[in-house]
Parts: structure tokens; C-alpha cells; sequence
């Protein structure tokens, strides 16, 4: 039997492998063919397979004859290698963006030319132009770019990857005897595996979706990449984001982008580093919601059913699709988790309290704002069952697992409250929407066929509840209905989680009065930090689904006075209405061949331009590139990741201005150890007051954060190391006592 595993699985690498290395091109080199340029002149002659320009197609001298398309591309030494003809010499333009990098020519003598440039820095947009000279004719044929493993990386990445997967699959296979398994077990453990492989089927594509939010995820990936090859850890600062001056990363969390940002440093692309942290995100969220479900119902086929409905459900997808809202994504895997938590430390095993803190960590490092739902379902549970808490002597696990979690989550926490607390304006730009800006329709909420109409994606899509989850509504109403002389502490939770999941969705309904609301500071405070109604999807649908599949089960058995095949009826409708929504989307939008085409800038700026950023920033004078003083001299400014430099001469006291965002936690320091004040300039910059010397003077400005900061970071590390030791007594002695 193991041997037969063994060719089984050699055989299935070999395939695996073949068609990764036919499929990316395993070289360090990128080709560009006519159909491949772009900016080509309607009137060109394409005769022959190239572009051909002359007097006679009404260009002048100037015109882009042909454009390669923007790409990414790490730092490193680049040769272009041109097949042209032209009657006199032209010109190649080498821009990142819209900064001009070098230029070359195409001599007349020649019909092939190779260029050698280099760049010490990350080109994020490398676009090269031909231009016309205005004389006679230029002919463009085909374009070669080398560099130092362009692709070459990406491929080895993706063949290893799928090698790993196989080879785990074998092993599991050989050690749980699958093949020796009842067709029954097959069946199930294939079921999983295949929905783990549909569920990510949208990053396998060679192309993008220039979805909403995926530049800006993109620029947080790369920002976290080049502070931590500069030098800082944790990553408070994005020092290199909004073209050049800065943004505050504390307020949106970065630790799993730990993974992406590695996958960078060894020369992984954005696009393969993206893909591959999206389809892990994807499969741990298969993995906790399994787990999660099991835990509460120990019934496989049970968690089976919520794992797939719960990746399915409509905000999840349209998430995943349409806004590859990252963060929010993270948030859905740690949501079961949180709720299994809850439901062991309220009515369960309360031993089982570090789930809640594991759920909690989790989502706190993946979204402040769906945070914020897990928080209020918290209270929830905890108001609703208070009583029995502290009657059962809970309230030692609650505090546990409070404690536990705030310990944990200290780095993080103490620099996120010092600037969402300080008199920087951050807070207004956290959500200066309004929750009664993005609500819908009831109807919206009951749609079964994704709308088509381009217009209406955002305001009526993503309100898709689905027929299914409704049905499941009413037959775990019925349920609790019929049953009402057992209800237990059990059904009864179920019962929270239902209610407190309709609220939500109710939130998110035209119908919901939230202006009248807003009228009242604290609340219209908590709608701002939420930013728009269509986020509370996230926690009604996995409140109302989890409380379904509870109330669905009891005792190890599963859909109590209800026939499998209904249920199965509902998945095949889920998965019919989730491929449906994601279709829809992915096939409406014009796609791209390469992440770098997303908006994806120089500087990693424009997609994250208005978020957390002081008031007045976006000013139209402020234009500092450069530091400025009224009446100083500045030479030698210098800019590099938390570090900046420069040189002043003065004659009276004054003040430099520096093109940086104001962020407190910054220190300026003479070349004579004095330590400088900063204050807040006009437009939001950084302003240090300078005295008059009589000679020139060396100030060194850095980001250094507050002591308060450091300790906070002790104490979380302190507190990992006790709680995985602790973690591994208590696995250990569990086992003994088996």
C-alpha cells in the first residue's frame, strides 16, 4: 500500500512540477512583441508584426512611437535589448512612474541594440518609451529586458509550494491509512480538500482585478518590507509611504504581513508574495472555521457544512473579490474562534478559554475596525450570560482570557492608543463617511443572482445575504420553536448569537435610522470608527451562521428533525450562489497582467493617500520635496527609511520645515548633542526650530517612539514566551494523564 502511495505521489510532483516550469517562464528575461506594447499610435503601419512610424503618419518629433507596459521590478543592473530600424537615430526614454531614470539611443547604423542600466532602489512602475525623432521612419520590432531573475524566483517559489502540498498530502495519507479508509471517509477528506483548492481558484488566474482596495494592501505589504530591511521592528512607521513623507502603520496592523514581506526579502515578487498569502489567509480560514464548528458540535459532517457556508457567505466573498479588503479577510479567520471561545468560557468546557484568546490576538492584529464587532458580541454574550458566569465560577477563565490577550497584544496596543489618543486629527480620517452612507435595501439582502450593472457593484452586490442563509434562519427558528421545553444554556446561546447577527444586518439597512443617531456624539464617534454600515455583514452573517449550526445540533448529532438532504440542498445553492458573486465580479472589471498596474507607485503612495493622515496634509501648498526655511540655508537633505539629515546656515532664529507628515515620537539632534524642539508647521509638516550660528550646522531627525512603547514591547514578549510554556505543560501533562 505505501509503495503504491509513494509512486502515487512521485508521480503526481513530476506532473506538478511540469507544468509549473512550462507555465512560468523560468529565466531572468521578459519579451514584448507588438500586441504586447501599449501607447502606439492609431495611424502606426503594423505590417510585418512591428510598429513602423514616418512623415506620412502624422507624428512629431517627440511622439511615443511604442510604450512597454509598467512593471515591477526589484533593484539591480537591467539590459534592454531592441530588434529596430530607423532611418536616423532615435531614442529610448526609461521612466519608474513618471520619473525620468535614463535614456538611450537607438543609433541608425544598428539593427539591434542592448542597453545596461542600473537602479540601487525598487522600480515600481519601470515603463520604457521609443520616441520619434521627426525624421523619416522608425520601426519598433521586439523587446528583450533581462535582469537578475525577474521570474526565475516567483517559478521556484510556486514548484516548491506544490511540491510541499503533495508531498504533505502523501504523508497524511500514509499516516491515516486513507487508502485503506471506508469510500465514506474518501469522500469527506476530499471534499476538503477539493473546496480548499475552489475556494482559492481566483488567485490561480495569470491576471488581476483592479479591485478597490487592492493598491493599498499592496503598499502596506511593500511598505512593511522596506522598513523592516531598514531596520525596524515592530513597523510603527511607514516612513517610505505617501510619496515619501510617511504614514502612521500602527493604525492599521501589520504583523501578518510579516509573512508577504518576507516572501519580498527573498526576492519574491508583490504579485507572488500577494498570491500567496491570500490563499493561505483563504485556507486558514477553512481550517478555524472547521475546527471551531467541530469544537461546538462534535459532529464532522456538521463542520464540514459550516466550514464550506461559511466561506461562502456573501460579504466574505464579495471581500475577497471586489475589494480584496485584506484586513478584513484576516478578520473572517479568527471570528470563529472568537465565537467558539465565548460559547466554552459562557456555556462549554471553560477550560478551553485560550481559544478566545487566541481569536482575540488574532483579529486585533488583523482589523481595529472589525475589532471593534468582536467587542460588541463579547459584551454581548457576556451581559446575556453574566449570571451564569460568575454562578459557575467562569469569571476566573473571563479574566484569564482577558488579561492573557491584552498582555499579548501590549506592543501593539500602546503605540495604537498614543496616536488615536493624541491631538493629532487621525480619528476623523478613520471613517469621516458616516454609517448611513453604504446600507441597503432589504431586498439587496434576499437577491440570489448577482446584479450586473457595473454601477450598482458596491451599494447592492455586497448586500447579498443569500436565499440559503435565510432558509437556514427559519429552520433553526422552527427548530428552537418546536423544542422549546429543552431549551438549555446551549440553545440558548445560539439563540444570542442569532439575534445579535439579525441586529447587525438590521444596522446595515436603509431602514436603520443611523442619521438620527449620529446626532449623538458618542454614538456617531463608534459609527465613525466602524466607517460604513456594509462592515457589520462581517459579524451578523458569522453570528447568524454560527448560531444556526448550534441550534442544528446537539449531543454529536447532526440537524436534529431536519433531513441531510436539505442541507445539502442549501450548499449546493451556497456554492452555486458564491461562484455566481464571484464570476460576477471578476469577469465585469477589466483585468491586469501584473499587480504593478493597479496603481501600484513609486513611493507606495497614491492608493493609501487619505488614510490616517493629520488634517491639512493634503493641503495644495503643501509641496515641501525638499527641507525649506524662510530665512536658512539647507544643503545635503537626506531621506532614508526613520532617518533623515541635513545641513543648515543661519543668520537669525528661525525654523526648517521638512517634508514629513508631523507624527509625534520623532527626535532632531544637533551635530553638538542638543536636542531640538518639533512642532506642528502650517500644512501638517515637521517644523524644528533652528538658532543663529556662525557657522553651518548638522541636525539629524529620526523616528525613536517613547519609552512607554519599549516597555510595552517587553511585556509582550515576556508574556509569549510564559503562555507558550504554559501551553506546552498543560499539552504534556494532558498526555500523561491519557
Amino acid at each position: 500500500m505505501r509503495k503504491r502511495i509513494y509512486f502515487l505521489s512521485g508521480f503526481i510532483i513530476l506532473f506538478i512540477a511540469a507544468i509549473a516550469f512550462l507555465n512560468f517562464q523560468m529565466d531572468d528575461e521578459r519579451y514584448y512583441g507588438l500586441y504586447d506594447y501599449v501607447s502606439v499610435p492609431e495611424n502606426a503601419d503594423f505590417s510585418g508584426g512591428v510598429v513602423n512610424i514616418n512623415e506620412t503618419t502624422g507624428c512629431n518629433k517627440g511622439d511615443v512611437v511604442a510604450e512597454i507596459p509598467a512593471m515591477h521590478v526589484d533593484a539591480g543592473t537591467f539590459i534592454i535589448d531592441v530588434d529596430h530600424q530607423n532611418d536616423h537615430d532615435a531614442e529610448g526614454i526609461i521612466y519608474d512612474g513618471d520619473e525620468e531614470i535614463d535614456r538611450f539611443v537607438l543609433p541608425a547604423s544598428e539593427l539591434n541594440t542592448r542597453y545596461e542600466f542600473s537602479s540601487k532602489d525598487n522600480l515600481y512602475n519601470l515603463r520604457i518609451n521609443y520616441v520619434y525623432n521627426g525624421l523619416g521612419r522608425v520601426t519598433i520590432k521586439r523587446t528583450i529586458l533581462y535582469s537578475n531573475g525577474l521570474f526565475y524566483y516567483d517559478t521556484v517559489l510556486y514548484a516548491i509550494l506544490l511540491t510541499a502540498i503533495v508531498v504533505f498530502l502523501a504523508f497524511l495519507a500514509v499516516k491515516y491509512e486513507f487508502f485503506s479508509r471506508p469510500a465514506r471517509d474518501k469522500i469527506f477528506y476530499g471534499s476538503i480538500v477539493l473546496f480548499i483548492l475552489f475556494i482559492n481558484y481566483i488567485y490561480y488566474r495569470p491576471y488581476w482585478v483592479d479591485a478597490t482596495d487592492i493598491g493599498f494592501h499592496l503598499s502596506r505589504i511593500e511598505a512593511t518590507y522596506n522598513e523592516i530591511k531598514g531596520g525596524q521592528i515592530p513597523v510603527v512607521m511607514y516612513s517610505d509611504a505617501l510619496r515619501g513623507r510617511g504614514m502612521i502603520g500602527v493604525l492599521y496592523p501589520y504583523l501578518f504581513l510579516i509573512f508577504p514581506a518576507f516572501l519580498r526579502m527573498i526576492h519574491i515578487s508583490p504579485d507572488g508574495a500577494i498570491r500567496c498569502f491570500l490563499i493561505l489567509v483563504n485556507t486558514c480560514t477553512c481550517g478555524t472555521s472547521y475546527y471551531a464548528a467541530k469544537k461546538l458540535t462534535k459532529n464532522r459532517e456538521a463542520s464540514l457544512f459550516f466550514m464550506m457556508t461559511y466561506c461562502l457567505l456573501g460579504y466574505r466573498l464579495t471581500t475577497m473579490t471586489y475589494r480584496y479588503a485584506i484586513g478584513e479577510m484576516q478578520a473572517f479567520v479568527f471570528f470563529p474562534l472568537i465565537i467558539a471561545g465565548l460559547h466554552q468560557i459562557s456555556v462549554g468546557d471553560k477550560k478551553d478559554w485560550p481559544i478566545l484568546t487566541i481569536g482575540l490576538t488574532g483579529i486585533i492584529n488583523s482589523h481595529i475596525i472589525s475589532t471593534i464587532q468582536a467587542a460588541i458580541i463579547c459584551i454581548v454574550v457576556g451581559v446575556v450570560f453574566i449570571v451564569k458566569i460568575i454562578r459557575e465560577r467562569r469569571i476566573i477563565q473571563v479574566i484569564c482570557a482577558v488579561v492573557t490577550t491584552a498582555l499579548l497584544n501590549m506592543w501593539y496596543i500602546v503605540p495604537f492608543l498614543t496616536y488615536y489618543m493624541s491631538d493629532i486629527d487621525v480619528k476623523g480620517h478613520l471613517g469621516n463617511i458616516g454609517l448611513s452612507y453604504i446600507t441597503y435595501y432589504v431586498s439587496d439582502m434576499l437577491q440570489f443572482f448577482p446584479n450586473t450593472n457595473p454601477f450598482s457593484q458596491l451599494h447592492h452586490q455586497m448586500g447579498i445575504v443569500g436565499i440559503w442563509l435565510i432558509a437556514m434562519v427559519i429552520i433553526a427558528a422552527y427548530y428552537l420553536m418546536s423544542d422549546r421545553t429543552s431549551v438549555d444554556s446551549r440553545q440558548f446561546f445560539s439563540i444570542t448569537l442569532i439575534l445579535t447577527g439579525l441586529l447587525f444586518l438590521a444596522m446595515a439597512t436603509k431602514d436603520f435610522p443611523w442619521e438620527t443617531l449620529e446626532k449623538y456624539e458618542k454614538i456617531k464617534e463608534l459609527a465613525e470608527n466602524i466607517q460604513f454600515a456594509s462592515r457589520l455583514y462581517l459579524g451578523g452573517e458569522s453570528c447568524i451562521l454560527f448560531g444556526c449550526i448550534i441550534a442544528l445540533t446537539r449531543d454529536g448529532k447532526v440537524f436534529l428533525k431536519c433531513h441531510r438532504q436539505v442541507f445539502i440542498a442549501l450548499l449546493i445553492i451556497a456554492l452555486a450562489q458564491g461562484y455566481m458573486i464571484t464570476d460576477s465580479f471578476i469577469s465585469r472589471i477589466e483585468p491586469f497582467s501584473d499587480v504593478s498596474e493597479t496603481r501600484f507607485t513609486p513611493n507606495v503612495a497614491d492608493r493609501c493617500s487619505d488614510d490616517y493622515v493629520p488634517e491639512g496634509y493634503w493641503d495644495d501648498n503643501f509641496s515641501l520635496i525638499t527641507a525649506e526655511s524662510p530665512s536658512a540655508d539647507i544643503t545635503n537633505y537626506k531621506h532614508e527609511h526613520l532617518f533623515t539629515s541635513f545641513d543648515y546656515t543661519a543668520t537669525e532664529d528661525t525654523y526648517v520645515d521638512l517634508p514629513l507628515v508631523y507624527y509625534i515620537g520623532y527626535r532632531a539632534i544637533a551635530d553638538n548633542g542638543d536636542s531640538l524642539a518639533i512642532v506642528k508647521g502650517d500644512d501638517a509638516n515637521i517644523r524644528i526650530a533652528v538658532s543663529t550660528t556662525p557657522e553651518t550646522r548638522h541636525i539629524s531627525l529620526s523616528f525613536v517612539g517613547f519609552k512607554a512603547w519599549r516597555i510595552a514591547y517587553a511585556v509582550s514578549l515576556i508574556s509569549l514566551i510564559v503562555t507558550l510554556v504554559l501551553f506546552v505543560r498543560r499539552g504534556i501533562m494532558t498526555r500523561e494523564i491519557k
